[in-house]
């Protein structure tokens, strides 16, 4: 398999050592991290989707770990793969119902 191959699948992580995302674009830089993240973990991915690795690192660290959460598990993906494919991230948007897309851009904006 060719390094092409490899990370076809992947939005932002393209085998780079470090972030190239990281101190101007928060959303695409947690999101390489996350995708870095399920690469070492040899996961299988389809393009556009989260992979099991990608949602079981969200879900065990941004959605049950602050332990404030009102969204269900299907809710949750929901709003992480809406998140993923805008390239943004707020753990508020996938645990809070009452968050909205629009917090969610203005918040990871806020931490570019």
């Amino acid at each position: 398999m060719d390094t092409f191959d490899k990370w076809k699948n992947y939005t932002y992580y393209k085998g780079e050592i470090q972030n190239p995302f990281s101190g101007w674009n928060f959303g695409k830089a947690f999101w390489w991290n996350v995708e870095k993240y399920a690469v070492e973990a040899g996961d299988d991915k389809k393009p556009g989707k989260l992979s099991d690795t990608m949602v079981a690192y969200i879900r065990e660290l941004h959605w049950e770990g602050p332990g404030h959460y009102d969204t269900t598990k299907a809710e949750m993906l929901e709003r992480a793969t809406e998140l993923y494919t805008h390239g943004v991230w707020s753990s508020e948007y996938i645990s809070i119902k009452r968050s909205t897309f629009q917090q969610a851009v203005k918040s990871s904006k806020l931490n570019d």
